[in-house]
């Protein structure tokens, strides 16, 4: 470890690990968080005792990190030092207000803490990578107006006519500090759902950039307007209601204005774990595709049946893989932006659809199969018009399944949200692909096929 810049705390660690999760885990042991905790003067507790009761509620609240954490004295009365792997400080302060409640008869005074935290390893990331990171940092908010929305003042601001009887809020951010208007839309969004925003309620709000000024996803703002209504809270006047409304939704907003987020890790695979993932998964998929051509070539009496059902898999699949990747490329054009299509990346929801994909083909590739089976009857040898009859015996119960399952899927991909985009785009492509793939490439695949000895088909069906 060689200074960098002492007076900053900043130095160079020079080692021959390459693994930089190991390193990270390193150093997070070696700078763990750090707790100041202050029971009061007046308590009888131990720092054993402290450690007992924090290690005691960790585990009711199978909080596995905190149970390891270690408690020490310091030279003042009823304060001791806490120091933990934890970097949560929202679950840090659930245990610590679960552990010592005020009620306990050892500890006279609120419990209070504070919590420093060293992220060595994120701050050099934060260095290296800067604007990079979609991380949030505090805007050091200052509440510059908290009024009612009367008719008076909206006279003045005619865009808060929707919000009559809220309460209006003005934040300024610190000096130097802005934001632009998409990452302000983020961070309001977010802390709808977080729990450290829940003891505040879910009053509805609407935000306005200053004096509602025209603005654009990427300009900066220095402050931010909000207007806050209540449905149990209407301005009739100042009022302790009314007043407890309003401090609580100035205290709401500045916590999400001066909220921050980390990296809780820094992580990285190995090329060699990410080569051996790979070949075991191509072994995978080899094995699976032989054992689909092994129970088709035994159920139907032909290896040619197995072979033509994994062609058309194999088909869908690469069709279905070629327009996610033009997906790129068709997310700017008009015709993408008209579909909703975005620049898809391959994720997990996105495998279910191409494991889905191949079980909706293979099923309606062996129903077309099953009636040629039974349409051979007892000949040896498949002729184009068998093939040709059963496809037109199918193909109405096909277009029909398929059809119905497009309606779902495409009703799923307009208003599922988001998130089920990738899945659903995959899942129109593949019942599209596999529709046709099962009768225009499988099935005529097995013109010629003979029945193996000791293996003819079933008795032809009676019309």
């Amino acid at each position: 470890v060689q200074p960098l810049d002492e007076s900053a705390g900043t130095f160079l660690m020079v080692t021959r690990q390459t693994n930089v999760n190991r390193i990270a885990d390193a150093v997070s042991r070696a700078f763990p968080v750090k707790v100041n905790l202050d029971l009061g003067a007046g308590t009888t507790m131990t720092a054993a005792e402290v450690e007992n009761a924090l290690h005691r509620q960790a585990k009711d609240m199978d909080e596995t990190i905190l149970e390891k954490a270690t408690v020490q004295p310091t030279d003042s009365p009823g304060k001791f030092l806490m120091l933990t792997r934890q970097d949560s400080r929202d679950i840090i302060s659930r245990v610590l207000d679960k552990a010592f409640p005020q009620s306990e008869n050892t500890i006279e005074t609120p419990v209070t803490y504070t919590i420093e935290t060293d992220l060595i390893v994120n701050n050099a990331v934060r260095r290296a990578l800067g604007a990079k990171l979609d991380t949030l940092t505090s805007l050091k908010p200052i509440c510059m107006t908290a009024e009612p929305i009367t008719d008076e003042f909206i006279s003045r601001k005619t865009y808060l006519s929707e919000s009559r009887g809220g309460v209006y809020l003005k934040f300024d951010f610190g000096a130097g500090q802005a934001e632009t208007v998409a990452r302000l839309k983020k961070r309001l969004e977010q802390s709808r759902y977080k729990s450290e925003f829940e003891k505040y309620g879910h009053n509805q709000f609407v935000w306005f950039p200053p004096d509602n000024g025209t603005v654009t996803e990427e300009t900066r703002l220095n402050g931010i307007e909000l207007a806050v209504i209540s449905d149990d809270v209407i301005y009739e006047g100042e009022n302790e209601e009314w007043t407890s409304f309003t401090t609580n939704e100035n205290e709401r907003f500045s916590e999400v204005f001066k909220w921050q987020t980390s990296l809780p890790r820094v992580t990285q695979i190995d090329p060699s774990v990410g080569r051996k993932s790979m070949n075991e998964a191509m072994i995978a998929m080899v094995i699976s595709l032989l054992g689909i051509v092994v129970y088709i070539w035994v159920r139907f009496g032909n290896m040619r049946f197995g072979m033509a059902a994994v062609a058309a898999l194999v088909h869908d699949v690469s069709i279905a893989m070629g327009l996610v990747a033009a997906s790129a490329w068709l997310a700017d054009t008009p015709v993408g932006i008209a579909l909703g299509i975005r620049d898809f990346k391959i994720d997990l929801p996105m495998i279910a659809a191409f494991l889905t994909v191949i079980g909706y083909s293979l099923n309606d590739t062996i129903v077309v199969f099953d009636r040629i089976r039974e349409n051979r009857g007892k000949l040896a040898t498949l002729s184009l018009n068998i093939i040709n009859d059963s496809i037109n015996q199918t193909i109405s119960r096909t277009l029909l399944t398929s059809m119905t399952t497009l309606i779902v899927l495409m009703v799923m991909y307009v208003w599922g949200g988001a998130g089920l985009r990738s899945f659903n785009y995959v899942m129109i492509i593949g019942v599209i692909v596999g529709t046709y793939s099962s009768i225009g490439i499988a099935a005529p695949l097995l013109y010629g096929a003979k029945a193996e000895p000791g293996k003819s088909g079933s008795k032809p069906r009676k019309k």
